[in-house]
């Protein structure tokens, strides 16, 4: 996602929008196979365990201060707490705000199976179909751009 601004900087500021006009983001579903909502103490858990932090009603993994991914709830209005009630999820990333987009990638790949096999979830891409070869590759090759480009800047 994006750096934390800090606490004095606006969300209207100048410097904000700017920011989210270079967003490049990833977005993976997880479904509930059965369709029953999600276990949230269990979900706290594993977010808690594996890294995770309660940021405004979701979570978010970090690396050197800059967001990894971040964990939501799929359906208005988005929030994770004790009390949601949700069968879908949503994990994101920001391509464009990452120090390695294709470690990034690879982290989300592997945190959605593992997080899937503990929840009992489908992957989807984003356009909420099932998480195919193809997509992954596809998600892949978006990422080695960002490399590809900071190669050919230095």
């Amino acid at each position: 996602m994006i750096r934390r601004p800090p606490r004095s900087t606006p969300l209207y500021s100048s410097a904000a929008s700017d920011v989210y006009k270079r967003q490049d983001l990833v977005i993976l579903y997880l479904f509930s196979i059965d369709g029953n909502f999600f276990d949230m103490s269990q979900l706290n858990d594993f977010l808690i365990n594996y890294g995770f932090q309660k940021n405004d009603d979701f979570f978010s993994i970090y690396d050197n201060d800059i967001e990894k991914f971040r964990v939501a709830n799929a359906l208005k209005p988005g929030t994770l707490n004790e009390d949601t009630q949700t069968q879908a999820l949503l994990l994101a990333t920001d391509l464009a705000a990452q120090e390695n987009a294709t470690d990034s990638v690879e982290d989300l790949l592997r945190f959605a199976t593992k997080f899937c096999e503990k929840i009992y979830a489908n992957i989807c891409d984003s356009d909420r179909q099932p998480l195919s070869a193809e997509s992954i590759k596809d998600l892949k090759m978006r990422a080695s751009r960002y490399l590809l480009n900071d190669e050919e800047s230095s």
